[in-house]
């Protein structure tokens, strides 16, 4: 008669042999998905921390350029901003499909830590390598973002006025919303600081009826005003005016 103990032994050895039949995770799978969940829920150290550890350990792993990403991204969010941009330097070269994440998080750590001109060189990289990138427009929007802290105003409008630009066609649906209302404001911004004011009041136009709410709907109608003023429209920008009040509302900076 079999023992209780080694009928114990059978009947482990054939669920182990189950969970790998049913595709039971990995210590690899495992270890991923718990620095992966760490991230999900911004616990930003802790993140970084086992995405060294998953690296370290498991080098040949097909996880490996999305945990070097992951941990370059916690890094960022953790402000280390030169540690983040080191840490995608040394993996671009194998990002494989994620090239376009790479340099995107690499110029969005240049850019935070003032590197200004490399910053916006690699935002225009990823539109013009990958088309087709899910962050090809923000790229654009945050390339005119970083030409306008430059004041480089005339690459500014050139990025988001052109028709056969990538910014006009990817917002035309929808361009008082998300980044099309971003990219309207600075075109806006740009074109008034060229002194090119009906330019920049029609930039402002598809936004003028839209339903915008609290700081945003003040930034237009401030942006509206400071257009109508440097062009001598005083009655106009007075009537611009009328809304900053209310949309100023328990908003202390802004009603001052």
């Amino acid at each position: 008669m079999i023992s209780f103990a080694r009928r114990c032994a059978v009947a482990l050895v054939l669920l182990a042999g189950a969970l790998v039949a049913w595709g039971a995770p990995t210590a690899e799978e495992r270890a991923f998905n718990s620095a992966r969940l760490a991230f999900q829920n911004e616990f930003w150290a802790r993140a970084e921390r086992e995405f060294a550890t998953f690296i370290e350990k498991f080098p040949a792993s097909e996880h490996r350029a999305g945990a070097l990403l992951y941990q370059a991204e916690a890094r960022y969010y953790r402000t280390n901003y030169a540690g983040a941009a080191a840490l995608l330097e040394s993996g671009r070269a194998n990002a494989g499909p994620l090239a376009d994440e790479y340099i995107f998080w690499l110029a969005q750590a240049r850019r935070e830590e003032g590197k200004l001109e490399p910053a916006a060189g690699l935002f225009a990289q990823v539109p013009r390598d990958f088309p087709a990138s899910t962050r090809a427009l923000e790229s654009v929007v945050m390339e005119a973002v970083v030409r306008t802290q430059l004041k480089q105003w005339p690459r500014v409008t050139e990025l988001l006025q052109s028709p056969e630009g990538l910014f006009q066609k990817a917002t035309a649906a929808n361009p008082a919303t998300g980044w099309g209302l971003r990219g309207r404001m600075l075109l806006a911004g740009g074109l008034l600081e060229q002194g090119r004011f009906a330019d920049a009041e029609g930039a402002l136009e598809l936004l003028v009826k839209a339903p915008l709410e609290g700081a945003t709907a003040w930034e237009r109608d401030h942006l509206l005003a400071r257009i109508r003023m440097a062009g001598g429209r005083l009655e106009a920008a007075l009537d611009a005016t009328a809304n900053l009040a209310t949309a100023a509302t328990n908003k202390p900076a802004l009603v001052a």
